[in-house]
């Protein structure tokens, strides 16, 4: 934890084609047995089951490619080949194309002509033919320079809207995109789908020029919540339901509401200048330590780059780190047995000597804006929020580190066997040094006494 210094309408149900949607039948009733509710229930299901086999064979069929599939491979450069006709090339790619072609005893077909380029050009790019007098003067700026005037057609046509709407068609027919369902439609204005454009230009936006592109401020006045655009749709659903099956349709809606929420607290770091390093991107690690060991370096990259204020982290132990052969929580299940405490050192001891490395790291990085180091300014805290064997939630180990406490020993608290001090007490400690004007956490008593600053600290926006 890094301490800071101070109107539309509704829009039409999906559809799925009954020869292209998965086959699946339901035996039982989910929601109350009225016909609109199953008809709502088995479209959800089975939406949703479509949309885990559509993941799972994407998975099984990532896995089977991934040994050789050239998207998995990482790109090595290679030498130019030699060639009979060296002087024909204008760009080294254009070296391995000639020595392909000699190889089957082919030529390289003449220079287009620039009509010909740009019809090429005008195609591939923007899926459009040029104009006769868009032929007419490219062809007198080729005569003039060729180069300059093919880098110019290029750039004017990777700059033009019609580029972002060529190869966004690509996605938005994988995606079956339409405004109405053409095949069914006849007077039923009930299957046209008047908002149907946000989605197209959501997906044509992002590969438009810079001057197309819509801010998050405007987007998000222009596309309402998901739930406001059908809230009409849901009461009408929900009146349908019956009592246990509507509080079930309400912690739905509630979930897609703080999705929506979590969206917009988001939004404001869309805008923000992203932080740059020059750290190479880390490699998988083949050990559940070597990753970890990555991950303490992330974050004390993000720490110093001030990309995050908050950080968790959860560790856990794979089967075969170590030489052990089990499971982390079989181990806790230890019984006093002393393999199994053994392999219980071994996995929390990488985990002490990752915070360690971590807190190393830290004190190695100067703060440039409170002075000190990162790691006067950071609190860490390690432990566990159950022991092992009976997983009680008495008596818990917890380490803290940093954020300009004075440390530096042990404490059994309480004192006493029949007083007890909650863990929420420290926590409530470190958001009160966090910068956070609060009195209580959870079911904190007050905060840990005893734990004072070694000095106070300036606040930073």
């Amino acid at each position: 934890m890094r301490i800071p210094t101070p109107e539309a309408k509704d829009p039409p149900s999906p559809c799925f084609h009954e020869r292209n949607r998965p086959k699946c039948t339901f035996p039982y009733r989910v929601l109350s047995p009225s016909t609109t509710t199953r008809t709502f229930t088995e479209n959800l299901l089975r939406f949703i089951l479509g949309s885990l086999l559509i993941l799972s064979g994407a998975v099984m069929a990532k896995e089977k490619t991934t040994a050789n599939h050239w998207a998995f491979t990482l790109p090595q450069r290679h030498e130019a080949p030699a060639v009979r006709d060296a002087q024909w090339s204008s760009h080294p790619h254009d070296v391995f194309i000639l020595k392909k072609l000699e190889g089957t005893g082919l030529e390289p077909n003449p220079p287009a002509d620039p009509r010909t380029l740009l019809r090429r050009l005008s195609f591939d790019l923007t899926g459009l033919p040029p104009t006769p007098e868009e032929m007419a003067a490219f062809e007198m700026a080729f005569q003039e320079d060729p180069d300059a005037s093919l880098k110019e057609l290029t750039d004017r046509l990777l700059a033009s809207p019609q580029f972002g709407a060529r190869w966004a068609r690509i996605w938005l027919d994988l995606a079956r995109y339409a405004e109405d369902q053409a095949h069914i439609v006849g007077d039923n204005s009930k299957l046209f789908y008047p908002n149907a454009w946000l989605y197209r230009d959501w997906v044509i936006n992002p590969l438009s020029p810079p001057r197309m592109m819509l801010s998050t401020t405007s987007l998000k006045k222009q596309i309402p919540s998901s739930l406001d655009t059908v809230l009409d749709k849901a009461k009408a659903v929900n009146r349908e339901l019956g009592k246990q099956d509507q509080e079930k349709f309400a912690e739905y809606l509630d979930s897609v509401r703080g999705l929506e929420k979590k969206i917009d607290q988001q939004r404001p770091w869309l805008d923000r200048p992203k932080p740059t390093t020059e750290m190479a991107e880390p490699r998988p690690a083949p050990q559940t330590a070597d990753e970890m060991k990555i991950m303490m370096e992330l974050m004390a990259l993000a720490i110093e780059t001030d990309s995050t204020r908050v950080m968790t982290l959860s560790s856990g132990f794979a089967n075969g780190d170590f030489g052990l052969q089990g499971g982390y929580h079989g181990f806790s299940h230890h019984g006093e047995l002393p393999e199994k405490t053994e392999a219980l050192k071994l996995i929390e001891g990488n985990q002490i000597a990752q915070m360690a490395y971590l807190i190393e790291l830290l004190k190695g990085k100067e703060d440039s804006i409170n002075g000190g180091t990162l790691f006067d300014h950071t609190m860490i805290l390690f432990g566990c929020g159950m022991a092992t064997g009976t997983h009680s939630c008495k008596n818990m180990p917890l380490v803290l580190a940093g954020g300009g406490f004075k440390l530096g020993d042990h404490r059994a608290l309480p004192e006493g066997k029949t007083e007890r001090v909650k863990a929420c007490n420290l926590l409530l400690s470190m958001l009160q040094n966090f910068g956070l004007e609060v009195d209580q956490f959870g079911t904190s008593t007050g905060t840990r006494v005893g734990l004072s600053m070694m000095r106070r600290h300036s606040s930073k926006p």
